[in-house]
């Protein structure tokens, strides 16, 4: 696609919007012709996720354009891969898709609202050449960009003479590294986009992992509890049930014994468990280490119920390692996310998008006052995150102060409004979202 003419992207955000994301484990046949190719990793990484395929001669035909269906059915296929759902609110339909192969694809963006009819009128051309415009078009509403004027200018002259809306969709694309322009200094808009240019794109797009939560039961399965044991050195065979309390509330109890206390490995197997939990829509928002007892609260934080693990190094009736898990009504985390919400003002991640936070842990401010923050697992985010945050800010109001802060080391952009500051932090661990509480005169 060329060089990039475009303004440099800061560090913090190259880090999740360029870092290449990790193969899946398997791996498919290597296409005949991509081998070496600079956009090889791209190509093999999105027929792994199953986004596209080859051809029956074993090549993949990288040069050859992609057409208007096929990439419906690519942008289709990535919603599901996406760490949050999108609203089912639009309506219409082409005239031209009836018997089309792609047909259902189309009407899925369109109800998801990634298509919209006044984009085309009344045919769609499925068959017809897709233009990077449109492929920009879809790709910015499936991450959940809204078109406005917080916009870098990427310096494309071509883009000029678009519409506001279009030229904001081409303008944030190059801005949050999803497409760049070519050696002659154009962006080409109307320029078909070929196979390989797509699946570079998707490949920016979509998380950097992807977590399998197949057979694990999820929140809203009756009272189930999600299996901690999947992700632990679990003794097989060892489950005890019981009941028990946590602050004084009633608790149901699962326990498992370990097969040994290795914090390397503990320390993995939390970290994996809470990228499922995310996906499941519970957020850290209590934790505890003392010596031999490690202890995560998980909350659901439109709702009430709770899930508890514990981790002791050694067991009073046993004197070995044990993994405890329990299920309880606790609404103190949800209580606490909503208040931090309305003081911040501003519809976030989880509010729009239904992506709940990872955590919903405190950071601690210059001053030592302690700052609310919702963390969202950086391996998790689609691309252009931090600066979706930034900019659903700035349309709360909020101004870049073009200061940093450090919140318990985590550098920061500090972004204010009268009455309220905030800080986006950005690492390849965590996006976080802090507010600051005014200082006191």
């Amino acid at each position: 696609m060329g060089r990039n003419r475009g303004k440099r992207l800061p560090a913090f955000l190259l880090a999740v919007c360029l870092l290449l994301p990790f193969l899946p484990r398997g791996s498919h046949g290597a296409f005949s012709d991509v081998q070496d190719q600079w956009f090889a990793p791209a190509v093999e990484e999105m027929a792994q996720r199953g986004l596209i395929g080859g051809f029956p001669d074993g090549t993949f035909r990288p040069g050859d354009w992609v057409k208007r269906g096929e990439g419906a059915k690519m942008t289709a296929q990535a919603v599901g891969q996406l760490p949050y759902t999108l609203p089912q609110t639009g309506k219409g339909d082409f005239a031209d898709l009836q018997g089309h192969w792609s047909a259902k694809y189309v009407r899925q963006l369109l109800i998801e609202e990634i298509i919209e009819p006044e984009d085309y009128g009344t045919n769609y051309g499925p068959n017809q050449n897709l233009t990077r415009l449109e492929m920009v078009r879809m790709l910015l509403r499936l991450l959940g960009f809204t078109p406005s004027k917080n916009w870098a200018d990427s310096g494309f002259p071509d883009l000029a003479s678009l519409d506001a809306e279009d030229r904001y969709y081409c303008e944030k694309a190059v801005e949050i590294g999803l497409i760049q322009g070519y050696s002659d200094g154009l962006f080409r808009p109307d320029y078909p986009l070929s196979r390989a240019q797509a699946a570079v794109m998707f490949q920016r797009v979509l998380p950097l992992l992807t977590v399998s939560v197949e057979g694990l039961s999820a929140y809203g399965e009756a009272r189930t509890i999600p299996q901690a044991a999947e992700f632990f050195p679990v003794v097989e065979n060892s489950q005890v049930s019981g009941q028990g309390e946590y602050e004084g509330r009633p608790l149901s109890l699962y326990r498992h014994t370990l097969t040994s206390w290795e914090e390397e490995k503990l320390e993995k197997g939390l970290k994996e468990y809470e990228q499922v939990m995310t996906y499941q829509q519970y957020t850290l928002v209590e934790e505890s280490r003392e010596d031999g007892v490690w202890s995560f609260l998980f909350a659901d934080l439109r709702g009430s119920q709770c899930l508890l693990v514990v981790l002791r190094e050694k067991e009073g009736d046993t004197g070995l390692p044990s993994l405890t898990a329990g299920l309880l009504q606790h609404t103190g985390g949800a209580e606490n996310y909503a208040s931090f919400c309305q003081a911040l003002g501003c519809r976030m991640l989880f509010s729009t998008r239904g992506m709940a936070p990872s955590r919903f842990l405190p950071l601690t401010g210059p001053e030592g006052q302690s700052c609310p923050t919702e963390w969202y697992d950086a391996g998790l985010l689609p691309a252009g995150a931090s600066q979706w945050v930034q900019d659903a800010l700035k349309s709360a109001g909020y101004e870049d102060t073009g200061e940093t802060i450090l919140l318990d080391g985590r550098e920061g952009i500090l972004f204010q409004k009268e009455g309220a500051r905030a800080a986006v932090c950005l690492d390849e661990d965590y996006l976080t979202l802090s507010y600051l509480p005014q200082a006191e005169e």
